[in-house]
């Protein structure tokens, strides 16, 4: 098999995105209150490194290095809540990178208190 590129076939591959916060306690710093995840992963934790090349994790404009390489994932220290940008790099230089736009949320929607328990992602 060949390959070059086949026309009018198309390839989906489903991925997961999202964010993990957890509160700190009532001790935290007052600008380190929650430790937050920002990831993209395969479904099942697959391996998408033979399709993706890299993924850049750009984050508010406070963190001293906004562009993040794989593992896919970033984890830091913060209080408030922003826009992180996802962009997706294809091994295949004839596609085109994917841009999401993803809201950090640190608390939860019904205001009830965050709780402090450990995730293990």
């Amino acid at each position: 098999m060949s390959n070059s590129r086949q026309k009018n076939v198309v390839v989906s591959k489903p991925i997961l995105y999202g964010s993990v916060a957890t509160f700190m306690g009532r001790k935290a710093e007052e600008t380190k209150t929650h430790r937050w995840s920002i990831y993209l992963r395969g479904v099942n934790n697959e391996d998408l490194s033979y399709m993706i090349s890299k993924v850049v994790i750009s984050l508010h404009v406070s963190f001293a290095n906004p562009v993040r390489e794989p593992p896919y994932e970033v984890t830091e220290l913060g209080w408030g809540e922003f826009e992180a940008r996802i962009q997706i790099y294809f091994h295949d230089s004839n596609e085109r990178p994917i841009s999401i736009i993803h809201l950090l949320v640190l608390y939860p929607p019904n205001s009830q208190p965050a709780s402090t328990k450990k995730v293990k992602l």
